[in-house]
């Protein structure tokens, strides 16, 4: 197919899935939007609104004793309550006993509990405790029409109570006190039917609770309501709804006006039989039987009222997997009433518009934000330039999600009442991983759909276990703990680094994660970084080298104090100056291996370390002379004394204050490790498993032995932010840009594009982007697993909590600092995080249940890393420094001048150019951007040092298409000898007035006519 066309379409789909998940968020903005700014000018013309007209402005809802009730008692209406249950037998007794506690008259409160004939154990509890409630308990035959789910059971239901208004109450629901005499006002005041809040309270129950709190928070307190005082269709909850009976008579007989009839003569007969009239207000082939409700009745042109103020406290699911399947059966029962819809349509347009959408919303939503993350994932995977519009309607998408993050921190911060320290916390928590509960929207709508397109539409019971009737308390064995909670992970048995099963393992891919580093490593030349650390700082006195000015060199000094004994113990050559970095890079193996053990287990420990040991990126920095291989060792070191400090054991102290202080003064971003462990302990529930005093004593001695170094930054950085000192804290790093992220993992995972070697192959960029999907889906499975129960479970959180601060600190931190304030951000620099990410896939591959498929994802990963450590190896330097460096060491005599640009060439001049006798000079290029002044007076100076040398040697580095230096230099002296070393070139000119020539249109070409490109040696060749 044609480029051009796979382009349109790539853009047409990419444009099309955001423009639908902007559609539903617009869906839902304009009515919050407009509610807020209505509820401000009210606010500001007229008199305080009541807590019924406040909406999404940081308030709590009014207390319910402040609702005004005017109702004489006696005139109050009669209200069935249905309360469907279905194994409920640990819930029942408290939904019972909140109805019979409501300051309502009891004799006008009838409790009807509807069974099942197979449910033995709800029925045991009812016996037991009908001597203390006042309750009927109906049985829905077998042979009532229709599959056994909850829509049915209320239609039959329906036909034996006889109440002005009839309540639906799920078995686990505690009700509020108020809530039945706030029902009557709102019937009395001319509402059709009414619809209550919803209040998840088991918050304390883990990571997942959390979350869903803070959605029924932003649901109820802020969309719906919006939704409700916009007359928008309000999507019923399936719970705390109430409606009179006539309403409900009169939607059953438009529900068989309007639709087709499920029940055949013979079910009729049955009904006609058993005295029933046949009402069936609620779709019984429908699981979101209340959804679909409250979008009829609408349609009907009924008026609905809504109770903000008397929440019903609910208990969410506690396992992930209990989660997963009542949120599919709610999907799947919205997707089942999108179809009906397409049958049997509205009449009107606004009825298509509102109920389309609506029906459509819950899959539209995380599907699109998926699908959105996907293509702006893979454009950036794969180095796909998006045209402007596309990146607009993307950029658009995600700052929509962005509001809806805080949205969701809102809604939790508004329904808890935690005190505030713990709130803040927790909404903080929930907007940092809201994505991931997102991304488990999506796995319940991909089932979902697969459910409704396979005609599975039963009923997925939830298992209930009374956790609302004590929202305070601790969560309860086998519920999943919060992201931080900072407790032991590892089995007893894999306690310790060292496991004897794993030392053979261990050692072999030692082996080869030193042997990959140590291949070739003499092929290419030192670059200028290289060089830097060897020729301008390493080699400097101790007491010269410690006090470097931050304005010339960010670094800290460990390395470059490291790397100055080093040389002198083994010299300043190629090899030996790198192989420091190889031997830093094989201890960091091993240490990712003791944390992982100390994460998960040895086992996962191994495949982290071998991940790391096969790794492009980590390879390369393993082998330069720079301080990124002693980072990375610092930084596992560290983060592996901090896993430790619960221990409470002193070795575990020194090792963390000892690495953290060193980690410090390697690299800046170490701040942002450190950062990372504050983060995590911040958000921790238990303080990271840690006591108080002793984090603060560690961080004290932390705090002292890193004093020195932390006082010269702050002072750099505040000079830098108040004016006192021009340029950035790195000048040289380009301003931030979404794709550098994405070029960061692509390096994580061994893309090998690593200065100085840089591959632009674009097969080894669609190998990478094969390898960071294969991580994301083993990072996704270590935190999520499917089980061989066929069951979704959640993995080991603590870990993953600890691991997902240290990917993102390090990442989100430097881009945020970068976009908001002065560029710091770039791939090398976040190192760190990538460790993160090799110990959350190594974990996540550990979670796959399926040897043979834990076996696949290996080969997968071997094998592309394989081709991606190949095409690093077999590829050579752009600047073969030590080539252009050796033809002036070859051809110079006694007594030539060297001129070199000051900033590209000293260091490489300094160490590769060696002849005895020769005259070096340092000269700023004439064609850098500096004033002119300082043009003339560097030319003038080079034309006097030349006119005293009849041979001089030029050593430029991408020299301009004017080149004035050379132009200069050729007044006296004639061009002999051109070598080019791709962007380097050596000049040779002997004393000699050059004929004029026509410069090349290339700045690169330098070919002159009659001038020699041959061996440097030989004057006058």
């Amino acid at each position: 197919m044609d480029a051009t066309v796979v382009s349109m379409v790539f853009e047409g789909v990419a444009i099309l899935i955001c423009l639908s998940w902007i559609w539903v968020n617009s869906y839902h903005y304009y009515p919050m939007v407009v509610t807020a700014l209505e509820s401000l000018l009210q606010r500001a013309t007229g008199p305080a609104s009541t807590g019924q007209d406040l909406v999404a402005n940081g308030s709590q809802p009014a207390s319910p004793d402040s609702l005004t009730l005017t109702i004489p008692e006696q005139e109050l209406p009669s209200i069935d309550v249905l309360l469907p249950a279905y194994r409920e037998g640990s819930v029942i007794e408290h939904s019972i006993g909140s109805i019979r506690e409501a300051d309502y008259p009891q004799d006008k409160l009838t409790v009807t509990v509807l069974l099942e004939p197979d449910d033995d154990e709800t029925t045991e509890v009812l016996d037991r405790i009908e001597d203390d409630y006042e309750f009927d308990a109906l049985t829905v035959p077998p042979e009532y029409p229709g599959d056994q789910n909850k829509p049915r059971a209320l239609n039959y239901g329906f036909e034996k109570i006889s109440g002005d208004v009839v309540s639906i109450t799920d078995a686990e629901d505690v009700v509020h006190p108020k809530l039945y005499r706030g029902v009557a006002e709102k019937l009395a005041a001319g509402h059709d039917y009414v619809q209550g809040r919803l209040d998840m309270v088991n918050e304390n129950d883990g990571w997942m609770n959390l979350l869903f709190r803070a959605e029924y928070g932003y649901w109820y307190l802020v969309n719906t309501w919006a939704k409700y005082k916009r007359r928008y269709p309000i999507p019923l909850g399936g719970t705390t709804c109430f409606f009179p009976r006539e309403l409900l008579e009169t939607m059953s007989e438009r529900r068989l006006e309007k639709y087709e009839d499920p029940w055949s003569e013979t079910d009729w007969a049955w009904v006609e039989d058993h005295a029933l009239q046949g009402y069936r207000p609620w779709d019984p082939q429908n699981v979101t039987e209340d959804f679909e409700l409250g979008l009829f009745l609408w349609q009907e042109g009924y008026n609905a009222g809504y109770l903000r103020d008397t929440p019903t406290d609910e208990e969410s699911p506690l396992s992930m997997h209990a989660w997963v399947r009542q949120r599919t059966r709610w999907k799947k029962g919205k997707i089942y009433t999108f179809f009906q819809y397409l049958r049997y349509p509205p009449d009107t347009t606004e009825g298509k518009f509102h109920v389309y959408t609506q029906s459509a919303v819950p899959h539209l939503g995380p599907v699109s934000l998926v699908a959105t993350a996907v293509l702006l994932l893979g454009a950036n995977l794969l180095g796909y330039p998006l045209h402007p519009i596309t990146s607009t309607v993307l950029i658009a998408g995600f700052l929509m999600a962005t509001v809806v993050v805080a949205l969701y921190a809102y809604g939790y911060w508004t329904v808890s009442e935690k005190p505030w320290p713990m709130r803040l916390r927790r909404s903080t928590v929930v907007a940092l991983t809201l994505p991931m509960y997102w991304f488990m929207q999506w796995v319940a709508d991909v089932r979902a759909l697969r459910q409704t397109y396979a005609g599975e539409l039963h009923w997925a019971k939830t298992t209930h276990f009374g956790r609302n009737v004590d929202p305070d308390a601790t969560a309860i064995s086998g519920t999943t703990a919060y992201p931080a909670d900072g407790e032991p992970t590892a089995d007893a048995e894999n306690s310790g680094w060292v496991n004897t099963e794993h030392l053979l393992a261990l050692a072999s891919v030692v082996f080869v994660g030193v042997g990959l580093r140590i291949y070739g490593l003499t092929d290419w030349s030192l670059y200028g970084d290289e060089l830097y650390s060897v020729t301008s700082r390493a080699a400097l006195p101790v007491r010269e080298l410690l006090m470097v000015p931050l304005p010339l060199d960010s670094h800290p000094p460990l390395y470059y104090l490291l790397l100055h004994y080093w040389m002198d113990l083994f010299g300043n050559s190629v090899a030996s100056i790198r192989s420091m970095s190889v031997l830093l890079g094989a201890g960091a193996i091993l240490i990712m291996y003791a944390l992982g053990t100390e994460l998960y287990d040895s086992r996962t420990g191994l495949l982290a370390a071998f991940l790391l040991a096969i790794s492009t990126f980590h390879i390369h920095y393993s082998r330069v002379a720079r301080m990124y291989s002693l980072f990375v060792l610092l930084a596992l070191a560290s983060w592996y004394g901090f896993t430790r400090l619960r221990t409470r054991s002193t070795s575990a102290s020194v090792v963390y204050v000892v690495s953290t202080a060193l980690l410090v003064y390697t690299h800046v971003f170490g701040l942002f490790v450190v950062a990372a462990q504050y983060v995590y302990v911040l958000l921790s529930e238990t303080n990271a498993g840690l006591d108080w005093r002793r984090w603060a004593g560690v961080q004290a001695a932390v705090g002292v032995l890193t004093a020195p170094w932390v006082a010269r930054l702050t002072f750099h950085v505040w000079a830098l932010l108040t004016g006192v000192r021009e340029g950035g804290i790195i000048s040289w790093v380009p301003p931030p840009r979404i794709g550098i992220v994405t070029n960061t993992v692509l390096r994580y995972v061994g893309w090998p594009h690593n200065f100085p070697l840089l591959v632009e192959s674009g097969w080894s960029r669609l190998v990478a982007a094969v390898l960071v999907v294969v991580y994301v889906v083993c990072a996704v499975l270590a935190v999520a697993t499917y089980t061989d129960d066929r069951e979704w479970q959640f993995a080991d959180i603590s870990a993953v909590g600890q691991l997902s601060v240290l990917l993102a600190v390090p990442i989100v931190v430097p881009f945020l600092v970068s976009y908001l304030v002065t560029p710091v951000y770039f791939p090398r620099f976040t190192i760190p995080a990538s460790l993160a990410l090799f110990l959350l896939v190594a974990a996540g591959i550990t979670n796959i249940s399926a040897r043979k498929h834990q076996i696949a994802v290996l080969v997968v990963i071997v094998a592309c890393s394989g081709v991606l450590v190949g095409q690093y190896h077999t590829t050579s330097t752009e600047a073969d420094w030590a080539a252009s460096g050796e033809c002036l060491t070859e051809g110079t005599e006694p007594g030539d001048l060297v001129l070199y640009q000051t900033f590209w060439t000293q260091n490489y001049v300094e160490y590769y150019q060696q002849s005895p006798g020769v005259t070096k000079r340092g000269v700023l290029s004439p064609d850098e951007p500096t004033a002119n002044r300082e043009y003339a007076l560097n030319l003038t100076q080079v034309r006097a040092a030349a006119a005293d040398h009849d041979q001089v040697w030029l050593f430029q580095y991408q020299p301009s298409a004017a080149n004035r230096l050379l132009s200069t230099l050729r007044e006296t002296h004639s061009i002999t000898l051109v070598r080019d070393y791709g962007p380097m070139y050596v000049y040779r000119l002997e004393r000699a007035p050059s004929p004029p020539v026509t410069w090349p249109t290339d700045p690169y070409a330098a070919e002159f006519p009659g001038v020699s490109a041959g061996s440097c040696g030989g004057a006058g060749e």
